[in-house]
């Protein structure tokens, strides 16, 4: 069958708006995972849209098409954090609701097991920090998302029956477990689940005054 030179274009046109279609069905989400995947591995250099395009097999047009620039990028993978490892799990937490102390319990249960490697895995929040030093918008953020985790932690505290002052001393050290355990379990040093819940069952057990 004799095909034309119409025809032949006209077909490989349809290919080219087939392959952009595929492309552009690539999310917000996806490019934002993405960024932490390679935040993490390799730090703030990486977070650029032709390497980012490169590992979701894509172009830096369908970047384009969902984040105005590079910062409008990062201000998004900052919201995303926010939004995933900190609201979320508040409400995970609320939802099964028992006492302070178990709130505190499910709560270490939750953030422990945010490890899914799609998110970066347990590297995530140390590149983060290690971004924040760096990047004064993303230390912004991280300030707010601190303060937020901090605050919760010391209203569940002062719910179990510490004062407001003992409430923040002890937020705080957990608070500074968690990140300190977490690094060590980087090194192979420590289990930050094991840890942590040891010291919560330390800290809720000491006098409440």
């Amino acid at each position: 069958m004799h095909v034309s030179l119409r025809d032949t274009i006209r077909w490989r046109m349809v290919c080219v708006t087939m392959t952009q279609d595929v492309k552009t069905r690539l999310t917000r989400e996806d490019w934002i995972l993405a960024g932490f995947r390679a935040l993490s591995r390799s730090g703030p250099a990486a977070l650029k849209a032709e390497a980012l395009a490169r590992e979701l097999k894509t172009t830096k047009g369908s970047f384009y098409w969902h984040f105005k620039d590079v910062a409008d990028f990062e201000g998004a993978m900052m919201a995303y954090w926010r939004a995933e490892a900190t609201e979320q799990v508040i409400q995970n937490v609320a939802q099964q609701s028992a006492s302070p102390e178990e709130d505190l319990r499910a709560l270490l249960r939750i953030v422990t097991g945010l490890r899914s490697e799609a998110h970066g895995g347990l590297r995530m929040e140390g590149a983060i920090r290690q971004w924040a030093a760096v990047n004064s918008r993303v230390a912004e953020a991280r300030h707010e998302v601190d303060a937020a985790r901090l605050g919760y932690l010391a209203e569940q505290f002062f719910k179990a029956g510490f004062s407001r002052e003992r409430a923040e001393l002890l937020s705080q050290a957990m608070y500074a477990a968690l990140i300190g355990l977490e690094y060590l379990e980087l090194q192979q040093l420590g289990n930050a689940r094991e840890g942590l819940s040891g010291l919560l069952e330390i800290l809720l057990s000491a006098e409440k005054s």
